[in-house]
């Protein structure tokens, strides 16, 4: 984990979700349709069927607690069952492949922490830092969400790794224009201020 310095939480449901939609982005395939399946079996506690573009692709569930316990697994375990045919199909059907060399000089990482009010959604923010941190941006992600304290009331606090890059060395200049560009659109479209340590 990247929070070093904070206990880690508990994985739930909602986890797995998350990974298996980042796999559908990677293979650059639109969301899964999830359908809960009301009934329980020897295997799963509850689980939901995944569908992309109509075709079945596979589970998502929770391990029966009978079955975790004699596996001696305390806490709530989660699984995907995938069906990597049928991925593979789908994938070859979407879209171009476009590959990127393998860069030669080292990305730089910044953190940036802003605090905005609780019904901004994180994956309009993230579209918006992936515009404005063009071409030197690499990767954007969401890592560490927080509420309360000195955030304020009705307000969450989101912090997003950004990863800048080029095919030469980024000058100290060209990142920070970069960063603070990212800062400047998230004010301007979600009324986002920078949070102070």
């Amino acid at each position: 984990p990247s929070n070093w310095d904070r206990a880690p939480e508990t994985t739930d449901y909602f986890d797995l979700k998350g990974d298996v939609e980042a796999l559908l982005r990677a293979l650059r395939l639109p969301r899964a349709a999830i359908e809960p399946v009301q009934r329980a079996t020897s295997v799963s506690a509850y689980h939901a069927v995944l569908e992309v573009c109509g075709r079945r692709i596979g589970h998502v569930a929770m391990l029966a607690p009978k079955l975790a316990e004699s596996r001696d697994i305390r806490s709530g375990a989660y699984f995907a069952e995938l069906n990597w045919d049928v991925l593979a199909s789908l994938a070859a059907q979407h879209l171009e492949r476009t590959y990127t060399a393998v860069p030669r000089h080292p990305v730089v990482r910044r953190d940036i922490a802003l605090v905005v009010a609780q019904d901004v959604p994180a994956g309009d923010m993230l579209d918006a830092i992936r515009l404005a941190g063009s071409p030197l941006l690499v990767r954007a992600d969401i890592f560490d969400r927080f509420e309360g304290g000195s955030v304020g009331s009705r307000k969450k606090s989101l912090a997003f790794s950004l990863l800048l890059g080029t095919d030469r060395t980024l000058t100290d200049a060209e990142i920070n224009s970069c960063t603070d560009g990212i800062v400047k659109e998230l004010e301007s479209r979600f009324g986002a201020r920078l949070r102070q340590a």
